[in-house]
């Protein structure tokens, strides 16, 4: 006999309820305004809305039958010990308010995780789609209109130019991939994501992020693989057409008056070589990228002075300017709190303990998303390598910089990565209940196709 929810399937009207449709309502209006939220709302105010969710899920409790959520459950787990991590090498290097104030982002983690989990009950493909969209609009907006009324060098909002750049590039991506799962006229919905990827790269040439141009070629990569999986010309002509046309032109529109793109590239090239061949020595420590290699060095050697749970999170400025004052690295680090590259910050604050874990949280979910984009129906491929963009993304702009040490870009890879494998979970719980309702049997079916729409084609 076949279990009781595939019978009530089979002879029962699927109706909802109105409990379980204002949760629909809530997840749909938080996927469509979370990333424009994240793109012009300052950080306290980031932290204060997962808050206000989370008190949210809480008092509302759980509205209808809950899907098989997998893989949803396996990024819980690893969120938790990410958390728990930092709150092992906190204690132990001593509590202050700079470890605290470190601790409550960590929270975020696994806060954020529990909240998009219950997404599973609701189709949220096409909002996906829609909240990238606006989130890149709204950023090349932002950037836009600073460059012509503020006259200011790096434009962003409240977040930092470097993280404003980078997400919104990951914003843009995450529309170009998607774009199968849209609901509406194809051809509108290809002119919406032609916007919002031009909009993405305006954000990210004029904010000079350098870690979003160093993760463009990986990124592309992983759009060339999701187009070979479901071909799209459309989609291809448009991403050449980015690359090699509309992508210099921007470069040399912005930099026409102001060089200042072109000089901090050649500066951090003569910079990387004059600090390589001098070891360090002749003040070479004290320019931009001297004093990034000596944070690392510093970060190093305190990993290698306590190297199970490192120096503590929150006292890394401390070992900055210790080793300043001692002459043993340059004294420009002292002006800094963190290394600016995340793996090592987790290893000099938190130990081998503190990199594992982080290490654990771009894995698992990465390998969740490449096996979604080798999957065989098309919208868990989309998801798949919208998933891939944000997470490999954040592993190459973590090489120069610490992007889980703001409240910004570390409530956008929780919340995007979440939401994007709790649809995972949901549509392949759909194809492990799929039954044979002709002989009765609890086999699943065949895998069902994504939509066959000229989206894919």
């Amino acid at each position: 006999m076949r279990p009781y929810h595939a019978r009530m399937a089979a002879s029962t009207p699927i109706t909802r309820a109105p409990a379980e449709s204002r949760e629909a309502d809530w997840y749909l209006g938080a996927t469509l305004g979370a990333p424009v939220l994240i793109v012009l709302a300052p950080d306290f105010l980031l932290i204060a809305g997962v808050i206000a969710m989370t008190i949210f899920r809480l008092v509302r409790g759980r509205a209808g039958p809950q899907a098989p959520k997998v893989a949803s459950n396996d990024l819980m787990i690893v969120g938790i010990a990410f958390a728990l991590a930092g709150v092992w090498s906190a204690v132990a290097g001593g509590l202050s308010l700079e470890s605290v104030n470190a601790l409550a982002r960590f929270a975020l983690v696994p806060i954020g995780f529990s909240i998009v989990r219950g997404s599973s009950r609701v189709d949220l493909r096409p909002a996906i789609w829609l909240g990238a969209v606006l989130g890149a609009i709204t950023a090349g907006a932002v950037a836009a209109s600073a460059l012509v009324f503020s006259q200011v060098g790096r434009p962003t909002s409240y977040m930092n130019p470097i993280h404003f750049g980078e997400l919104a590039l990951v914003l843009g991506f995450i529309a170009a991939l998607t774009r199968g799962l849209a609901i509406g006229e194809r051809r509108r919905v290809d002119r919406w994501t032609f916007v919002a990827v031009t909009a993405s790269l305006v954000a990210a040439v004029l904010s000079h992020s350098r870690g979003g141009w160093v993760a463009l070629p990986a990124i592309l990569v992983i759009a060339a693989v999701h187009h070979y999986r479901s071909p799209n010309q459309r989609l291809l002509r448009y991403l050449t057409v980015l690359v090699l046309v509309l992508i210099p032109v921007m470069m040399i529109a912005g930099t026409a008056n102001n060089r200042a793109a072109v000089r901090a590239f050649d500066r951090g090239i003569s910079e990387t070589v004059e600090y390589v061949a001098n070891h360090g020595l002749d003040d070479t420590g004290e320019t931009s990228v001297g004093a990034r290699f000596e944070m690392w060095r510093s970060s190093f050697a305190g990993f290698r002075n306590s190297p199970v749970l490192g120096v503590g999170w929150g006292n890394m400025d401390e070992r900055f300017a210790e080793d300043a004052e001692a002459g043993v690295r340059a004294a420009r680090i002292a002006e800094h709190e963190h290394p600016h590259n995340q793996y090592l910050s987790h290893l000099g604050s938190g130990g081998i303990v503190g990199l594992i874990t982080l290490l654990a949280l771009l894995i698992t979910p990465g390998w969740i998303c490449l096996r979604s984009l080798l999957h065989r129906r098309n919208d868990v491929r989309a998801l798949g390598g919208a998933g891939l963009v944000v997470i490999v993304g954040y592993s190459i702009f973590a090489l120069t910089d610490s992007v889980f040490e703001t409240a910004s870009p570390l409530v956008f890879f929780v919340l995007a990565v979440g939401a994007i494998i709790a649809q995972i979970d949901r549509l392949e719980s759909e194809q492990m209940f799929a039954y044979d309702a002709a002989d009765g049997m609890e086999q699943p079916q065949r895998p069902v196709e994504g939509p066959r729409t000229d989206a894919f084609r």
